[in-house]
């Protein structure tokens, strides 16, 4: 992988893979919504109505949601003043105060981070850790969607 921060284990890996897997899916989402019904995938997904998208998502991760996600975390490292993404998330561990309705692990966080980076809501750093999160970690805006996707899963 050409993105050193997926092959290195430890807390900055886990936010990553968040981030990755958030931008993946919201992109993955919106390629859906946009399928015309002579898809072959969307066929055999069916109706997403009562289904959690994240158990039909296929794997791997999108490399373009990886790629996202790098610049993502160099863009919060930059915002932030951060080392790394292990040291973003220690600063938010510093100001949670056990509010959100998400538990504050490295995946959550960074699922969370590309959601606020979307411009999602209901889905950033204030809905899932409290305010007191959101106010202490800058989150750059960017775009991700189905246009942003390397493989076309619907075409």
């Amino acid at each position: 992988m050409k993105h050193e921060i997926f092959s290195i284990a430890g807390t900055a890996k886990e936010v990553a893979d968040g981030m990755a897997r958030a931008f993946f899916m919201s992109a993955f989402a919106a390629a859906y919504e946009e399928a015309d019904g002579t898809s072959p995938l969307k066929a055999q997904i069916g109706s997403m109505a009562g289904r959690n998208l994240a158990d039909v998502l296929p794997a791997p991760v999108d490399p373009a949601a990886h790629h996202a996600a790098f610049t993502l975390a160099c863009d919060l490292r930059t915002k932030n003043d951060a080392t790394d993404l292990a040291a973003l998330f220690e600063k938010a561990q510093d100001f949670y105060a056990g509010e959100g309705d998400q538990e504050l692990t490295p995946d959550n966080f960074g699922f969370a981070l590309a959601m606020e980076a979307m411009g999602a809501m209901g889905t950033g750093l204030d809905d899932a850790f409290g305010m007191a999160v959101a106010a202490a970690v800058l989150v750059p805006h960017c775009e991700f969607g189905s246009h942003s996707l390397e493989i076309d899963y619907f075409g």
